[in-house]
């Protein structure tokens, strides 16, 4: 890629219905990443994301230059990629070792600490410790819903689905 700052963020797998949606698997879980009016780089060529749709838990995307199935099939397969100058305040360099200890909460109440990040080929698992025992916390944006590294508090949410 021509930018040095770019970051591959996810894949483009293929279209979805009529209207220019694209299916895609992310490499990167970063709230507020995926939101509409944000750039991103599709080989190369800049574009805004202008709508997305959340279905059984998966995200689908439109871009500004993708109208219909037509085009959406054009950019399958395409990697997708952000400047990481213009997400500042995200730290993609955030290594989840560092998250040991990290206090979980959900919106209402505190649910444990982390004590052990378990490494898979998709993505990073938080072992929990709770009173009742463990909980596993997929590092997955459908169940981490932010991450404050200064007070050292992770916010989950469907926490009954783990």
């Amino acid at each position: 890629m021509a930018n040095q700052n770019l970051l591959v963020v996810g894949k483009i797998n293929g279209p979805w219905g009529i209207k220019g949606f694209v299916k895609f698997t992310p490499n990167v879980n970063e709230p507020g990443l995926f939101e509409k009016n944000n750039t991103f780089y599709l080989d190369n060529q800049q574009t805004k994301l202008i709508d997305i749709v959340t279905q059984n838990k998966k995200k689908y995307l439109r871009f500004a230059s993708i109208e219909n199935r037509n085009d959406a099939e054009k950019i399958a397969g395409k990697i997708l990629a952000i400047d990481t100058n213009d997400f500042e305040k995200i730290n993609f360099t955030q290594n989840n070792k560092n998250r040991i200890d990290m206090e979980v909460r959900s919106k209402d109440s505190l649910i444990g600490k982390i004590e052990q990040i378990i490494k898979t080929g998709a993505n990073d698992v938080f072992v929990v410790k709770t009173k009742s025992g463990e909980l596993l916390v997929p590092d997955i944006a459908d169940y981490v819903v932010s991450i404050d590294d200064e007070s050292n508090v992770m916010i989950i949410q469907n926490e009954d689905g783990l």
